[in-house]
Parts: C-alpha cells; sequence; structure tokens
C-alpha cells in the first residue's frame, strides 16, 4: 500500500465515522474500519469483530445499525462467510433505502459490489460499482474498497457502465 493510499484511507475512514453520534462509537467503527481497510488478515478481521462488538450495543438510530451491518458484512465476506455476508448487507440495504442518507447506500452498494466479486460475478460488481458511483455523483478515489474493486475489475468496464446508465435512465 502507498503512503498516498494510506492517506485516502484515513481521510475517508474519518469521514465516514463522523456520521455516526453516539458516545463512543465513531472512535470504535473508525477503528474497525481501518482494520477491515488494511486487508483480510485473519488477526485483523478478529480485532474487526471485537470492535464492532463493542460498538453494537450503541448502534440505535437506523444509520448506525446500517453502518454497523455493512461493517460486518464487509468482515464477514473477508473471510468466505459469503452467505452471512449478504445477511447482513441486505439488512444493510433495507435501512440505507428507508434514509435519505445518499453516502450510505453508496457504502451499502460497495460492500453488495465486493460479495458479487467475491461469489464470482465481476460484470455484476462492475455494474453495482458503476451504480455506486452514479448515486454519489462520480468516482470516489479516496475509499479503498472502491479503488480495491476497480482494481480487481479493470476488464469490466461495460458493466460499470451499464451500472452508470441504469441510474440515469431513472431520472
Amino acid at each position: 500500500m502507498t503512503a498516498a493510499a494510506d492517506v485516502s484511507d484515513t481521510v475517508w475512514i474519518v469521514n465516514l465515522a463522523a456520521v455516526v453520534e453516539p458516545d463512543g462509537l465513531p472512535r470504535l467503527l473508525a477503528r474497525t474500519l481501518g482494520i477491515r481497510e488494511q486487508g483480510d488478515m485473519p488477526e485483523r478481521v478478529a480485532e474487526g469483530r471485537r470492535q464492532l462488538e463493542l460498538a453494537e450495543p450503541h448502534c440505535g438510530a437506523p444509520p448506525e445499525r446500517a453502518l454497523y451491518a455493512t461493517t460486518a458484512g464487509f468482515l464477514d465476506a473477508a473471510v468466505g462467510g459469503l452467505d452471512a455476508a449478504d445477511r447482513r448487507l441486505s439488512q444493510a440495504h433495507a435501512l440505507a433505502a428507508s434514509m435519505p442518507d445518499p453516502p450510505m447506500l453508496v457504502l451499502v452498494t460497495v460492500g453488495a459490489a465486493e460479495l458479487r466479486w467475491r461469489r464470482g460475478d465481476p460484470r455484476g460488481a462492475a455494474e453495482l460499482l458503476g451504480i455506486a458511483d452514479a448515486v454519489r455523483g462520480g468516482p470516489n478515489s479516496g475509499n479503498p474498497d472502491i479503488a480495491r474493486l476497480r482494481l480487481r475489475l479493470g476488464a469490466h468496464g461495460r458493466g460499470y457502465g451499464a451500472g452508470l446508465e441504469s441510474t440515469a435512465q431513472q431520472d
């Protein structure tokens, strides 16, 4: 990982954690996300789970529950728990879709794209990434999940374009 990627990672984590308001929760979720973003190493995933367990009791409001479920879904996917990741990300999607919070919807959609990639559907993953970028208003080079997926999905530009187009057609 380059120094520039480390800076982008930190900025993104701090911005994401700022969405959460209860005492103690931003620090815990920011730390968990930081662990998740540094790789899929088992000890980091275990620490991420421990941090999520500490944060869960503070996740009362829908944005907090959506962020919790998305992060847990990424962690599940990182260790091959794809069915558990699907359940978590489905919960997060239902919550995010009920809120006027496009950044949260983008985060959940990126989680779904990661899951599609891990299930062997790179075109579907690219399409979801295109949808996430369209909802956001353009590509997000500062989000390490998106950057990682872009590298993995480079050959699937048509799927990405289809995702961008699908949201444009709904306007």
